[in-house]
């Protein structure tokens, strides 16, 4: 598989994670959401520059969809989700979580735990 690919499957699949799974890979508190929003925009943008040929217009769609709802979360004026307890209860939160499961199934790829070092999610909060 591309490495562009491998790497938006990871996040992909990180994001459809329960919480708990998401707090073990990401484990930065108040700079989680803005780390996965970048992370996921990241491989977007990289799968879209090398390869948006090899997209279906549905999987093109999921990921149109979930970056937006994703950049809507990260700019809610509301509480940030700092906390496992404000994401586990976050209506929003986990609807991204839904919209990255749907997306995973747009691209035929099964929900797991990435492997930890496999993403490199925390190079995106710069």
């Amino acid at each position: 598989m591309d490495d562009s690919f491998q790497e938006l499957k990871f996040v992909l699949q990180t994001l459809g994670l329960p919480v708990s799974g998401q707090l073990h890979l990401v484990e930065d508190d108040c700079t989680r959401i803005a780390i996965l929003t970048g992370a996921f925009a990241a491989a977007q943008r990289a799968v879209r520059l090398e390869a948006s040929e090899a997209l279906t217009p549905e999987q093109t769609s999921a990921l149109r969809e979930l970056g937006a709802r994703l950049a809507e979360v990260q700019q809610q004026t509301r509480a940030p989700l700092c906390s496992e307890l404000a994401m586990r209860q976050s209506a929003d939160w986990q609807q991204v979580r839904t919209m990255a499961r749907k997306a995973l199934v747009q691209f035929q790829w099964t929900l797991e735990l990435p492997p930890h070092e496999a993403i490199h999610i925390q190079s995106y909060l710069n």
